[in-house]
């Protein structure tokens, strides 16, 4: 019906190769994902400044700035920064990469592991429970001050106020490895 060298035979035969070569990529590429292989390749390129959209810098100090406890009384950032190492997060209702971050926060036992945790929000209301202890008021114009416009933001800051890590975004990073190499 068809002459091997028929321009339909080559369509065919280009097609077939598209298939093999997009089916072998597509399994490939599920099965590290989904082994974790492509998230442990990419701790070791990553460093401690990933998706950083604020003004913050590493090894630079934090800035003061107002926030606000649960009954609306006014205190400084620096108050809730006296322990030894600390993790600040910066989160919004609505944010479904937050609430990850929380529900990470309410099984990963940071305190225990001499870790103080710090949850900056403009609305305190969906901060689960367990963690309410943690979560201080921000307004939105310290939220632009800092230039934060990723959510969550998470740093974490040593005793003397220096940054050690910026993330924007919460990913399969985060883990106590992460934060004990880099804090």
């Amino acid at each position: 019906m068809f002459k091997s060298d028929s321009l339909m035979s080559k369509i065919l035969f280009g097609l077939f190769a598209f298939v093999i070569i997009s089916g072998g990529v597509y399994v490939g590429v599920t099965l590290s994902v989904n082994t974790g292989l492509a998230t442990e390749l990419n701790n070791y390129t990553l460093g401690a400044e990933i998706n950083n959209n604020s003004s913050f810098k590493l090894e630079s100090t934090l800035s003061s700035f107002e926030v606000f406890t649960k009954d609306g009384n006014t205190t400084i950032s620096d108050s809730l920064l006296l322990a030894e190492k600390s993790i600040v997060g910066f989160v919004e209702n609505g944010c479904e990469p937050c609430l990850i971050f929380l529900e990470y926060l309410k099984t990963a036992d940071l305190e225990n592991n001499g870790y103080s945790i710090v949850l900056l929000s403009s609305d305190l209301e969906f901060i689960p429970d367990e963690l309410k202890k943690y979560a201080y008021l921000i307004s939105g114009d310290v939220l632009e001050q800092l230039q934060i416009h990723t959510s969550p933001t998470i740093i974490g800051i040593d005793k003397s106020l220096s940054i050690k890590f910026v993330l924007g975004g919460f990913n399969k990073v985060f883990d106590i490895e992460y934060i004990t190499k880099y804090l």
